[in-house]
């Protein structure tokens, strides 16, 4: 996972110690979207944060088992949890995740984890990556732990981005939007929509969820795309598309 990936590159910009204090608290998870829930029933999460020492702490459990972390409060970073469905084929990774920038999230000795935390929580290890890609070009103070976490949460909730990206966030290019940050400072006007087109594939009406958790579900067989492929679930198929064509994939 590109998360993972990047990990070396956020231990980096923490700089942590084996020295670092330690704080436990116990995540709590969002629930299931009412089509993720129906299609695919009781979900596993993979959980990733980084413990004592800066280690990463990687972990898999069922929807409801209660389980204890410990983070690192002497900066903010990131918790993410990947809801997965093995009995679907679906790995930790295609579905969106949900997920929390602590501290921002705990309340008392939980850490309260959510759909929008999981945009906040990528968009940080995006961040992490930029700034690394980055070198000596980057300023310090452009790592993800000095971000403005809360005042960039309250663009999602004050009508300060387009209609369409406020209602499903996944809509916009992350990874791109990380690397001007990093590379000239943040403007909010570069959250937009991705271009995409709608494709017509002639399937049965589902409804289809899409990997996002805020994504409306197609009943029509129009399908919004975009030049990398995306998945689309029924209750008994997926279906590849872009704007390069499409694969439906019986189950």
């Amino acid at each position: 996972m590109k998360y993972l990936l990047l990990l070396t590159a956020l231990l980096c910009l923490c700089g942590c110690r084996p020295a670092c204090s330690e704080m436990p608290c116990v995540p709590v998870l969002p629930e299931f979207p009412p089509l993720w829930k129906e299609l695919f029933g009781v979900p596993r999460w993979r959980l990733e944060w980084i413990g004592p020492g800066g280690r990463r702490e990687v972990r898999e459990i069922t929807g409801n088992e209660r389980m204890e972390i410990t983070l690192i409060p002497e900066w903010p970073s990131p918790v993410l949890a990947f809801p997965f469905v093995p009995g679907r084929g679906i790995r930790p990774g295609v579905l969106k995740p949900a997920g929390g920038i602590f501290p921002f999230d705990v309340l008392g000795n939980t850490l309260r984890l959510s759909w929008q935390g999981g945009v906040d929580a990528s968009f940080y290890w995006e961040l992490a990556g930029a700034y690394s890609e980055a070198g000596a070009e980057a300023g310090g103070k452009r790592r993800p732990q000095y971000f403005a976490w809360p005042r960039f949460r309250e663009l999602f909730t004050n009508g300060g981005l387009p209609a369409d990206v406020a209602g499903n966030p996944w809509l916009a290019g992350w990874k791109s939007i990380a690397q001007k940050t990093v590379q000239s400072g943040f403007d909010r006007r570069r959250i937009k929509s991705e271009a995409r087109t709608d494709l017509s594939v002639p399937v049965d009406p589902g409804p289809w969820a899409g990997t996002s958790p805020f994504a409306a579900p197609v009943e029509d067989g129009i399908f919004p795309v975009r030049k990398e492929p995306d998945t689309w679930y029924s209750a008994s198929a997926a279906l590849r598309c872009s704007t390069e064509g499409w694969m439906l994939l019986e189950e």
